[in-house]
């Protein structure tokens, strides 16, 4: 039978803007028809199906989500393609304990597995949900135990934790050893964003970018033919394009340089449907000195209205004697307490008689 794999979904996302939320929906259902169009006869979900960053047991947020893919969980449905899901570590936390898995398992949409065998035409198919650090001691032994009970003549196993040796990744984020393939003739894990197989493991990867540094990654379902054990990798479309542009503020001369460099690095994109990251970090120049409200004015300027902006920048230190000279109290108040400084201002009016705000003063200036 031909199996579909599908990675992190992430459904609900809204890091970073509303709208977001969704493109996370379309690529979803981008996947499950991807999956259809090659023939399978069952899903499986690899965890993180749904988003934590919204959802928060926040009833609204799933309400809204669930109206954006409930008609691709109805098809299914209807047209029995069973489908199993493992849950991930985006399920978890705030009391959810994968709760919105728990509402379409009793709608009867899906099957959570959470740590058993599911038998499908001879294939035992194991789910076992995210395991945190303190409990992936207990895993390589649980995963023996199911080995050992399993009664189909072949099994794969569904996991949703990062993979030792994943190219992807870190290496010391390896949460689980390669043995724990031993048994099965394929595990297929979620958790990694990028599209990767190594030695038993696939990973299709996230549906969606969900972290803007995984912009260039490989975004992919898998189909699995239990017969042959073959895996077949089938990228899916993107949902729009995702552009993120990150300086460090410190390489440029003067604001209109990076402002230039910004500008040649949109030129060759199509902005129709663009979403756009910019991220400015480092230190800044007095004369390369950019705010929030520069750079969306910047991308207005350019018809892009779907966009993040982080600026993440410092002044430069000056020595005491180059930062005392020529301040003053007034112009410390407005430059720390901004509109509030005629309170600052007032309260240290009111203490001049015990001496405090002098010495205050002095301290701060000196």
């Amino acid at each position: 039978m031909k199996l579909g794999m599908i990675g992190d979904a992430h459904l609900g996302c809204a890091d970073f803007t509303e709208k977001r939320r969704a493109d996370f929906a379309l690529a979803f259902a981008n996947a499950v028809e991807t999956c259809l169009g090659a023939g399978v006869e069952g899903l499986c979900l690899l965890g993180d199906v749904f988003d934590s960053a919204l959802m928060r047991r926040n009833v609204e947020a799933f309400a809204a989500t669930m109206k954006e893919v409930g008609s691709v969980f109805d098809r299914l449905r209807k047209e029995k393609v069973p489908v199993l899901a493992i849950a991930g570590n985006h399920e978890f936390g705030r009391g959810r304990e994968a709760g919105e898995l728990g509402i379409l398992e009793s709608l009867g949409f899906l099957r959570v597995l959470r740590g058993e065998e599911h038998v499908i035409d001879g294939l035992g198919i194991v789910g076992l949900p995210y395991h945190s650090e303190d409990e992936l001691p207990a895993l390589p032994g649980r995963v023996r135990a199911l080995v050992q009970g399993s009664k189909a003549r072949r099994r794969i196993l569904l996991l949703h934790n990062f993979i030792r040796g994943s190219a992807s990744i870190p290496s010391h984020l390896g949460d689980v050893d390669q043995s724990v393939a031993e048994g099965f003739d394929r595990v297929f894990v979620g958790h990694h964003h990028d599209a990767e197989e190594l030695g038993a493991f696939v990973m299709p990867g996230a549906t969606e970018v969900q972290n803007l540094s995984e912009a260039d990654q490989r975004k992919a379902v898998v189909i699995f033919d239990s017969e042959s054990a073959k895996v077949v990798f089938q990228k899916l479309p993107k949902t729009r394009d995702v552009i993120v542009l990150s300086n460090d503020i410190s390489d440029f001369a003067n604001r209109d340089e990076l402002l230039a460099v910004m500008s040649k690095a949109l030129a060759k994109r199509d902005l129709s449907n663009a979403f756009v990251c910019v991220r400015l970090f480092g230190t800044a120049t007095p004369r390369c000195s950019v705010t929030k409200a520069d750079i969306v004015t910047f991308l207005r300027e350019r018809n892009v209205f779907d966009r993040f902006v982080e600026v993440r920048t410092m002044r430069p230190t000056r020595e005491a004697s180059q930062a005392v000279k020529g301040a003053t109290v007034e112009g410390l108040l407005q430059r720390e307490f901004g509109t509030q400084s005629r309170k600052a201002q007032k309260y240290i009016d009111g203490c001049t008689d015990d001496g405090f705000p002098s010495a205050l003063v002095d301290e701060i200036l000196r």
